[in-house]
């Protein structure tokens, strides 16, 4: 009864697009062949969706392939005229007051950061992968960008993990 036709039509498009988007994600990351500039952050980065609810990423506030000086003045609005020039693939900044994750950091609607650091399906995430993430984080930190209470989420991302103990995994 709360349904109406155009309700309906609407939700059927956005799943419609959604699964399309999954689909083309699937086929992206499982190419070994696949490049991380040209091919995977791309598709990552138009469907930012895939981190809802925890992450509700609006349009103008992400950066790709940015700087973290870019990222600083333009997502932070910060005036940071240092030179850190290095790029983590994507920044988002996002507040939520929802998590599938019990006890999430961001539960209580903090806005907090994103950052996420992409590899293509051939590449094993290995401690030099963590680093550069987290090397990230602490230029943020650096440049101003994050208050010492504001959460940040991290993920790096690729064709699996070499585990020291236990050899590679997805």
């Amino acid at each position: 009864h709360q349904w109406s036709t155009d309700g309906l039509e609407s939700v059927l498009g956005k799943l419609g697009g959604r699964l399309s988007d999954i689909a083309d994600m699937e086929r992206i990351c499982r190419d070994k062949r696949a490049l991380e500039v040209q091919d995977v952050t791309p598709v990552v980065a138009r469907n930012l969706w895939i981190f809802e609810p925890d992450f509700v990423v609006e349009p103008h506030r992400h950066r790709v392939n940015a700087s973290v000086r870019t990222v600083a003045n333009e997502l932070y609005a910060l005036d940071v005229a240092d030179t850190i020039n290095q790029r983590p693939d994507i920044v988002a900044r996002s507040r939520s007051q929802l998590s599938l994750q019990p006890g999430h950091q961001w539960q209580d609607g903090e806005e907090g950061t994103l950052l996420l650091e992409l590899k293509g399906a051939g590449k094993e995430i290995g401690t030099a992968d963590q680093t550069q993430a987290s090397s990230y984080i602490r230029q943020l930190v650096r440049a101003g960008a994050l208050p010492d209470r504001e959460p940040v989420d991290c993920y790096v991302i690729g064709g699996g993990v070499n585990d020291q103990d236990g050899g590679p995994r997805i």
